[in-house]
């Protein structure tokens, strides 16, 4: 479910309350919920779901199947798909300022300029590297070379 909460000197904002497992929101196994509270003025934001144990073991599950297929897949790929967080952080900063503004007090200014900010460059430093697994050439005795290869494992 899909809630309203108003942020600090901002418009209402839709928060997503539910558990983010195997690419899908789901309720929490035990129904149990969290009352996020505004720390500026105390009072209540939204109830958010609580993963208990169930729901840890089915998110490390769909986890384990889905580095199946992300471990084989190539820089570029990998690259791509951090630099495109990088991008949705971005097209949605104002949201993301607000969002962050209303759990922890800050300024929305701030929570843009520090924390966004900081998130979307993260992804985007950490996906130039995706493609740059390089190895190295060792000189050894005689004529021969050894060479080292880097494999992502993850």
């Amino acid at each position: 479910m899909s809630l309203t909460a108003n942020g600090p000197a901002s418009k209402s904002l839709p928060i997503q309350t539910k558990l983010f497992i195997n690419n899908e929101f789901v309720s929490a196994k035990s129904g149990k919920t969290l009352t996020s509270i505004n720390p500026v003025d105390g009072e209540p934001i939204e109830k958010v779901e609580v993963a208990g144990a169930e729901d840890i073991d089915i998110a490390v599950k769909a986890a384990r199947k889905a580095f199946e297929t992300w471990k084989d897949s190539d820089g570029s790929f990998r690259r791509d798909c951090l630099y495109r967080l990088g991008d949705l952080i971005e097209l949605h900063e104002d949201r993301l300022a607000e969002l962050e503004s209303l759990d922890n007090g800050k300024p929305i200014a701030v929570a843009k300029a520090a924390d966004i900010n900081l998130c979307k460059r993260t992804y985007k430093y950490f996906a130039g590297w995706a493609d740059k697994v390089l190895g190295n050439v060792v000189p050894v005795d005689g004529h021969n070379m050894c060479l080292t290869v880097k494999e992502p494992i993850g």
